[in-house]
């Protein structure tokens, strides 16, 4: 499964991005907590470009999931040197179990990968 929001970088879009990723999450049947952080994690990777962007631009965020592993990938047009926040870093540093920023092409590109806790799937008895 996965899911592509693009959007206008401005603050007011990032709660789009916000309930996109509490959405995804509950498919997955991820714990409340696995939630909160995915949540959380979208929130600042999209702020950390939304500072770095200019008007005009867009940000994209792809969520998509291996297993248990959630894959979240925000990218923007890199206008200037990336320079992040770092408390929205640590935040995201301390709720993902991977974060690297990069640069390429005229894009930034902010990739998290997250375990969640996800219920087992029942096999039929036999």
């Amino acid at each position: 499964m996965a899911v592509t929001l693009t959007f206008p970088a401005d603050t007011s879009s990032i709660r789009l991005a916000r309930l996109v990723a509490s959405g995804f999450a509950s498919q997955l049947g991820a714990t409340v907590a696995d939630l909160d952080d995915l949540r959380t994690v979208v929130d600042e990777l999209c702020s950390m470009l939304v500072a770095q962007s200019e008007r005009g631009d867009e940000i994209t965020v792809r969520l998509d999931s291996d297993g248990a592993i959630v894959h979240a990938t925000a990218t923007a047009p890199a206008r200037q040197e990336w320079q992040p926040d770092e408390l929205s870093e640590g935040i995201v540093r301390v709720l993902a179990d991977d974060y690297q920023a990069e640069r390429r092409d005229g894009v930034v590109a902010l990739v998290v990968h997250k375990n969640v806790e996800v219920p087992a799937i029942e096999q039929p008895s036999a």
